[in-house]
């Protein structure tokens, strides 16, 4: 187990920008510690299924980040995709 003074000391060494992580398939547990510090320190999520992010983020005593979990399949991609990029260019 990695001690709370090194986590926060890699919290702040996290750069900015899109992180994309492989959730185990068989047992959530076997999760890496540096996908777990990124799960706690992202402002949004996009999981094909919401259910199961939810599921282990419970599992791993994190909070739902401050802008949400959204979903992102190969059904919802496009609209999903375009609305991004509409935020980005009104900032």
């Amino acid at each position: 187990m990695t001690d709370t003074a090194t986590l926060h000391k890699r919290q702040n060494q996290m750069m900015s920008g899109i992180y994309v992580l492989a959730t185990p398939i068989g047992n959530l547990l076997d999760l890496s510690e540096r996908a777990k510090l990124i799960l706690s320190n992202c402002h949004l999520i996009f999981a094909e299924d919401t259910r199961i992010t939810r599921k282990l983020l419970t599992l791993l005593n994190l909070k739902k980040p401050p802008l949400g979990i959204k979903s992102l399949h190969k059904f919802s991609e496009a609209k999903t995709v375009a609305n991004l990029n509409i935020k980005k260019k009104m900032k």
